[in-house]
């Protein structure tokens, strides 16, 4: 058969569908692109305001963190001369004689010698410190030894600093204050 288009208007109405589908999808692409485009400057200006005020903060957090560290700091001296003064304060506590005698023996024997803390519990004297070598030890010791005021001393421990040269000591002696039969005479 045949094929006779009643209906001579339609394919012209056809046409014209097609073609307002093409301009409205090209207009459609167009409004969601600008939309698209939009959008995107609007996040990009956001993202760039928040990162101008993250930089704000971490500049404030970044000066509060120096004035902190620098608090930290006064801290540490602070705490580390109420060491000194407790120490002294130790030293200072003790009768006359006996730190007359104990600066003597410090200053008779030439060797370096860096005490950290006396302790006097009563019965017994502490002191804790450190020394460069075993044989400067053993001389402080025995010089000590020799003294009625230390003796007898008990070496507690001693062990080796690590990464330097240095040795930890803990020495023990009764904190009895004894007459020295040499300074009688």
């Amino acid at each position: 058969m045949i094929d006779i288009n009643l209906l001579p208007w339609r394919p012209k109405k056809r046409k014209q569908a097609i073609v307002h589908k093409i301009i409205f999808s090209c207009l459609g692409i167009i409004v969601g692109m600008g939309g698209w485009l939009i959008c995107h400057n609007l996040l990009n200006n956001t993202l760039k305001k928040i990162d101008l005020k993250k930089q704000v903060i971490e500049e404030a957090l970044g000066k509060e963190a120096a004035s902190v560290d620098k608090t930290t700091q006064l801290k540490n001296k602070y705490m580390d001369l109420l060491k000194q003064e407790t120490f002294i304060q130790q030293l200072t506590n003790y009768q006359k004689d006996t730190r007359d005698e104990f600066k003597q023996i410090v200053s008779i024997v030439a060797f370096p010698l860096s005490l950290s803390e006396v302790h006097d519990s009563g019965k017994s004297l502490t002191l804790k410190g450190e020394i460069d070598s075993v044989d400067k030890l053993a001389l402080f010791v025995s010089t000590l030894d020799k003294k009625k005021y230390f003796s007898p001393i008990r070496l507690k421990r001693m062990t080796k600093s690590i990464g330097s040269d240095h040795f930890d000591f803990v020495l023990s002696m009764p904190a009895m204050h004894k007459k020295d039969p040499d300074v009688n005479q």
